[in-house]
């Protein structure tokens, strides 16, 4: 069905940043925060189903989905900035990698002129974390919350 509806969603995502720039500009924020949702839920689903994958690109591609949806919420900001400081907070807080997401933005997405706050963001995003890992004994992710809710609805086995 996903095919069907919505090809960009399949595959891991790094291959289809280039339709950030090129094609979904002109798309209603509607519309990507339902392709940026749905491209979450048929990762959760790949993952809890043991189809072999991982989910670092298609949390980014998600992620930047959303930015780019907000950036188009406020028209008189750099859309680019937007998006990427977005896709960096959402990112960071759905794999719990800060370093990682910044590493990635930095390196495949963000111009250079934003890398001064991609290295800011970075580093207080690894704050916020080092002050969550403190105080938080344990903060389930967004998977295993869809993955205990697919369960319950005994849509998948339990996984060993």
């Amino acid at each position: 069905m996903a095919s069907l509806l919505a090809p960009e969603i399949l595959f891991s995502g790094q291959h289809n940043f280039h339709l950030f720039t090129m094609d979904w500009a002109g798309h209603s924020a509607t519309y990507l925060m339902i392709i940026s949702f749905a491209k979450l839920l048929l990762i959760a689903i790949v993952l809890n189903t043991g189809w072999v994958g991982g989910d670092i690109f298609p949390v980014l591609f998600s992620a930047t989905v959303q930015g780019l949806a907000v950036s188009q919420w406020l028209p008189n900001l750099d859309r680019t900035f937007i998006m990427v400081m977005i896709a960096m907070g959402v990112g960071s807080a759905v794999l719990e990698s800060p370093l990682l997401v910044g590493s990635l933005m930095a390196i495949m997405f963000a111009p250079i002129n934003l890398l001064p706050f991609v290295i800011f963001a970075t580093i207080l995003l690894m704050v916020v974390k080092s002050l969550q890992r403190r105080y938080t004994k344990y903060a389930p992710t967004v998977f295993d919350q869809i993955g205990d809710w697919m369960r319950s609805l005994k849509l998948f086995g339990n996984k060993s």
